[in-house]
């Protein structure tokens, strides 16, 4: 994800250029999970904006993006 790396900038142009949020990673993690993790409010409210993802979907380990605020 964009996020984790510090690329916000990147991560928004993304999405409005219809990069699918809802894809995980090998740990079953979404944008909008790491977008909490990395504390970028611009991005997690973009990404709930666009409505695709769910604040309730868990990783593997059963985590939300509300675990990682």
């Amino acid at each position: 994800c964009a996020c984790l790396w510090n690329f916000r900038d990147v991560a928004m142009m993304l999405l409005k250029r219809g990069a699918d949020p809802t894809l995980t990673d090998k740990h079953g993690s979404n944008a909008l999970i790491y977008a909490a993790y990395c504390a970028e409010p611009e991005v997690v409210h973009a990404l709930l904006k666009d409505g695709r993802v769910s604040v309730d979907q868990a990783n593997y380990k059963g985590e939300t993006a509300l675990w990682e605020v």
